[in-house]
């Protein structure tokens, strides 16, 4: 049973190739959904895949890229499956 979840991430996680890095993980991982830029400096993801899968999906983004300086990161759990077929990364 596939689970979804929404990441929220912050520090210096823009202009370091976060967002290319994240989806990178996510297709290796066989994890759909989006990532993409917020105003507030930080990253937002949704992901939907396996828990194990997603386990180590929040393990990686939670370091970053090599750039990158995660302060922090927020996860949450949503309830309805997104249906996303594949993982992309959306620009502002």
């Amino acid at each position: 049973m596939n689970k979804v979840i929404t990441i929220h991430v912050t520090g210096r996680v823009q202009k370091v190739g976060f967002r290319k890095s994240t989806a990178k993980l996510a297709n290796k991982l066989h994890i759909k959904g989006w990532v993409s830029n917020t105003p507030d400096g930080g990253v937002q993801i949704e992901a939907e895949g396996a828990q194990d899968h997603l386990d180590a999906f929040i393990k990686s983004v939670s370091k970053g890229p090599l750039f990158a300086k995660v302060q922090s990161i927020t996860v949450s759990e949503t309830s309805t499956s997104t249906g996303y077929e594949l993982f992309q990364v959306k620009t502002e």
